[in-house]
């Protein structure tokens, strides 16, 4: 179907590109769900094995794919009923996605608390590659909250 879009979750055990593939279709897309990454520290921090693993696998998957989504998980149970902990990464993390060519981000947030976690992301995002001509963050709920 080379006039389709092919899109797969890499989920769970489908998080690391594939071995021995030479090529990967350019109508290929994934949705990269890296549930076992430490939510604590950022992408590629040298300090967690975890965000160094995943950091690579996202180099990879941006380099192999011209189609990839992040769907970032909250660190669950460990930081209960806290708003959204992983804000701080988020921003670090995402002007990296932007910069690997990432279509999409989506995170999971304890919203029964905050509300829709893409309120407290929108500024990050649209911040986002602003020396290159986009759009410059709105000032506001994020700066009082980091």
């Amino acid at each position: 179907f080379p006039d389709r879009w092919i899109l797969t979750n890499g989920y769970a055990n489908r998080v690391r590109p594939p071995e021995s593939v030479e090529k990967l279709s350019p109508n290929l897309g994934i949705q990269s769900a890296v549930i076992a990454a430490c939510s604590i520290h950022k992408i590629g921090d040298p300090h967690c094995w975890q965000r160094t693993l995943y950091k690579q696998i996202m180099d990879r998957w941006t380099e192999d794919l011209d189609c990839v989504f992040i769907y970032d998980y909250d660190p669950g149970n460990s930081l209960a009923n806290l708003p959204f902990p992983a804000l701080h990464n988020l921003k670090h993390d995402i002007p990296y996605f932007h910069d690997r060519g990432v279509w999409g981000f989506w995170t999971e947030g304890d919203q029964h608390l905050d509300g829709d976690p893409s309120q407290l992301l929108h500024p990050i995002q649209t911040g986002v590659g602003r020396d290159r001509g986009c759009p410059r963050a709105r000032p506001g709920l994020l700066r009082k909250i980091l």
